[in-house]
């Protein structure tokens, strides 16, 4: 939309161009008009800088030494603990997403549509536990039993992934791993997001869920570049320590079990830790 000001002057320099319009008139108009939209945009400027700088001042106070902090420190152990099982399951999720997205396509031989239908029963799993744990699990266990129960999950899905092969898997392998996922991602990571904001006051909730959402996105990149760069090691291992005869499918599904044995170990030992740590009830 072209801003053109309140009181434009006629201008008339006698040049026409080829449609029939004033050229140069044209170009002064609109210059004149870019003139007074910069002088708006600097009052408008002006008056905004003047709202925000006391509340950039009360930020300030709250940063030193002697103010408050943005988080009360009795709120610290519990959101570290929920920041810290966010992207712990979060980012094994995307690390577990991505090598069994690159088994479909290049060891099955899944096109990308079949390759992303076949997630679904990760979904369902996602939500069927999502629901319970906010409804009723969550308030009739509490964290210390819905969290290691969903690592538990976790631990048995990559432990079924360890059992894929060359010629054919998903039915008896991929399938039902991904319907274990589901299900303790959505034990973990609810009781995660209902738990982060939960004790804080109400000027706090927004920096505690955003720290554990912030954390539960961060984690998916960090889990898929370690999950690949150990199958690709192990898969690297394989092809040369069986070369010639190695075909590079076998060696990606060789990479693939080495980072789902160790995916499963690291969700076991999430299952004692959050099970130590966690409280009885939320």
């Amino acid at each position: 939309m072209r801003v053109v000001p309140p009181q434009r002057p006629e201008l008339d320099l006698g040049v026409v161009d080829e449609d029939g319009e004033n050229a140069p008139g044209l170009i002064a108009q609109r210059v004149l008009a870019l003139v007074q939209l910069g002088a708006e945009r600097a009052d408008r400027a002006a008056v905004t800088s003047q709202e925000v700088l006391p509340r950039r001042q009360g930020l300030d106070k709250r940063l030193e030494p002697g103010g408050r902090a943005l988080l009360p420190v009795k709120l610290l152990p519990q959101l570290a603990l929920d920041v810290l099982v966010a992207l712990d399951d979060r980012g094994h999720q995307g690390g577990t997403f991505l090598l069994v997205t690159y088994y479909l396509q290049s060891v099955l031989g899944f096109s990308p549509l079949r390759a992303g239908l076949a997630f679904l029963p990760c979904i369902v799993g996602v939500i069927a536990a999502a629901n319970f744990v906010s409804n009723t699990g969550l308030e009739r266990f509490g964290p210390k039993k819905v969290v290691p129960a969903g690592m538990i999950l976790a631990a048995g899905a990559a432990g079924l992934l360890t059992g894929i092969g060359t010629h054919g898997g998903y039915g008896p392998w991929v399938a039902p791993a991904l319907v274990l996922l589901g299900l303790g991602t959505g034990c973990v990571v609810t009781t995660a997001f209902s738990l982060g904001p939960a004790g804080a006051r109400p000027a706090d909730a927004g920096v505690a869920a955003a720290l554990v959402n912030s954390s539960n996105q961060v984690g998916g990149s960090l889990g898929a570049a370690l999950l690949n760069t150990i199958a690709t090691s192990a898969a690297a291992g394989y092809l040369t320590s069986h070369a010639p005869h190695a075909s590079p499918q076998a060696a990606a599904v060789h990479g693939d079990v080495i980072a789902f044995t160790f995916l499963a170990a690291l969700f076991a030992a999430g299952a004692v830790v959050t099970a130590l740590l966690y409280p009885r009830r939320a």
